[in-house]
């Protein structure tokens, strides 16, 4: 009876590990609840009284995006993002056909869906190619891309000649932050080790604002 009694029990014990591996590898790439406010902001508006959102709701505020982790992560930003995104991407590569699965077009398409929504949508890539040496047929890495999302309204440029841009980095809402290896490139998405990580810093994101900005006011619009 007890040999019996111990074999169950560990029958059970290995179905609940089992479980929660299974678990936890479905949540992996699930970001936590979002808000467009930080927990920060949510205090500052009452800060004699106590905070009544539950720590579940709350992110944390520093996450690491690592290899694959990264696509879906993003699209869960994106897609909570109610008034700014602004993006600075080294490489953006569309191929020709791609479809409407492949993870750059699908980073493209929740870009343009929430600019349909009224989202202020602002993107600079890396030209790769200085504008005063292009010749005719030149086309840059991120040139599919780049007229892709300026062909659908988005508002789109290249940096100027003088350096070059080899940011990968966003800010959303003014709070998030993702910063990190990660190109826009089935490469970078689907293949390579990379390591990017997602920030909640209204600091931060002040920073990387100003800096974007800067590089707006030199960049060229994609035609």
């Amino acid at each position: 009876m007890a040999l019996c009694l111990l074999a169950v029990g560990a029958a059970t014990v290995g179905r609940a590990q089992r479980t929660s591996t299974t678990a936890d590898s479905r949540n992996r790439h699930a970001l936590p609840p979002l808000s467009t406010e930080t927990l920060a902001e949510t205090k500052a508006k009452s800060p004699a009284e106590p905070v009544s959102r539950r720590s579940s709701d709350v992110p944390p505020p520093v996450r690491l995006l690592a290899d694959e982790d990264y696509a879906p992560a993003l699209d869960t930003l994106l897609a909570h993002a109610e008034r700014s995104i602004d993006v600075t991407m080294f490489s953006c590569v569309l191929p020709q056909d791609a479809k409407a699965s492949h993870p750059v077009r699908k980073i493209l398409d929740r870009l343009i869906e929430r600019a349909t929504a009224g989202v202020q949508v602002r993107v600079v890539f890396d030209h790769g190619i200085p504008l005063s040496r292009q010749k005719p047929g030149d086309e840059p890495p991120s040139d599919q891309g780049a007229r892709y999302l300026a062909d659908h309204g988005i508002a789109v440029r290249w940096d100027e000649d003088a350096r070059t841009t080899h940011t990968k980095s966003l800010v959303l809402d003014g709070h998030w932050c993702v910063i990190g290896s990660t190109n826009w490139s089935y490469s970078a998405l689907c293949k390579n080790r990379e390591q990017s990580v997602v920030i909640d810093s209204v600091q931060l994101a002040s920073d990387l604002t100003t800096h974007f900005t800067a590089l707006w006011s030199i960049a060229s619009p994609v035609k």
